[in-house]
C-alpha cells in the first residue's frame, strides 16, 4: 500500500498532509506563502491517506476504524464535519474523477485488490479491475492503476472502464 499523504491544492496555495499528534492521524492545511501554524481539517483517529477534489472544495480520504478502512470525505475550507461513502470494507488510495461525478478507490478482499468507484449522485459502488492507487486521467473513461504480475513484479495499467479495455503500460521483467 502506497499512501496519499501529501497533496497541494488547485489554486497552489496551500497544501495538506498527514501529521501524527496526540495519539491520532489527522488532516492538515498550511498556507504555503504565509508563515504561521497549521490548520486541522479532520477530527478523525486514524486516517491513512486522502486527495484534494479537482474543484479544491473537499478532500476525500481514508480511515481506519478498528479492522476496516473506510472511505469519507470532508469540506476543505472548513473540514471537521465529514459524509461517510463507504463501510465494513478494507478500502484506501480514494481520488476523484476530474468530474468529480465519481471517486475511485481500492478495496483489499480476500482474492486480492481492486479498483471500485462509487458515484458521488446515485450513490452506486462498481468493482472494475484488479489493482491497486487508481489515478483517473482527464479522459474521463481512464484510469492509471498498479499491479504485482503473477511473478510479483510491479506493473502500471491504463484501464478503460467504460468499454472494460486493459493495456499494460510498464512492467518490470526483472
Amino acid at each position: 500500500m502506497s499512501n496519499r499523504i501529501l497533496d497541494i491544492s488547485v489554486d497552489g496555495t496551500q497544501f495538506a498532509y498527514l501529521s501524527y499528534r496526540d495519539n491520532t492521524t489527522n488532516i492538515f492545511i498550511k498556507d504555503i506563502d504565509k508563515q504561521g501554524s497549521s490548520v486541522q481539517r479532520t477530527n478523525r483517529q486514524n486516517i491513512l491517506d486522502f486527495s484534494y477534489s479537482p474543484n479544491g472544495k473537499y478532500i476525500c480520504f481514508s480511515e481506519r476504524n478498528g479492522t476496516y478502512n473506510q472511505i469519507d470525505q470532508t469540506d476543505a475550507k472548513t473540514g471537521y464535519i465529514c459524509r461517510q461513502f463507504t463501510s465494513n470494507n478494507k478500502d484506501f488510495s480514494p481520488i476523484y474523477t476530474f468530474d468529480m461525478k465519481n471517486i475511485f478507490f481500492s478495496r483489499q478482499e480476500a482474492k486480492g485488490i481492486s479498483i471500485w468507484s462509487y458515484n458521488i449522485a446515485n450513490n452506486f459502488l462498481s468493482n472494475y479491475t484488479k489493482g491497486m492507487n487508481p489515478f483517473p486521467l482527464k479522459s474521463e473513461e481512464m484510469i492509471f492503476c498498479t499491479r504485482s504480475n503473477e511473478k510479483g513484479h510491479g506493473e502500471i495499467w491504463r484501464i478503460n472502464y467504460i468499454t472494460g479495455t486493459e493495456e499494460c503500460i510498464v512492467s518490470d521483467p526483472n
